[in-house]
């Protein structure tokens, strides 16, 4: 589902009510792209997240290396 706005990520306050509402009642919430990744980072909420890593820095921070396909998964139940 698009998110409603022109942003490279997902700014929860940026996005349409319909989307919103769906990202919060939904059971499950995957996201695609380095970009919803860092957006929704810290959202209270578990969201498994696939993405290709493109910046030293989250490379870094995964210990992975540029060009690395990552599947992970964000929000409150993350250790």
């Amino acid at each position: 589902m698009d998110n409603g706005t022109d942003i490279p990520g997902t700014h929860l306050p940026a996005t349409s009510k319909q989307f919103r509402e769906l990202f919060f009642s939904a059971d499950v919430v995957i996201s695609k792209g380095q970009g919803n990744f860092e957006t929704l980072l810290d959202e209270d909420r578990d969201i498994f997240c696939i993405l290709q890593i493109k910046c030293e820095s989250l490379a870094k921070r995964n210990n992975r290396s540029l060009g690395d396909w990552v599947v992970t998964k964000t929000g409150k139940g993350v250790q």
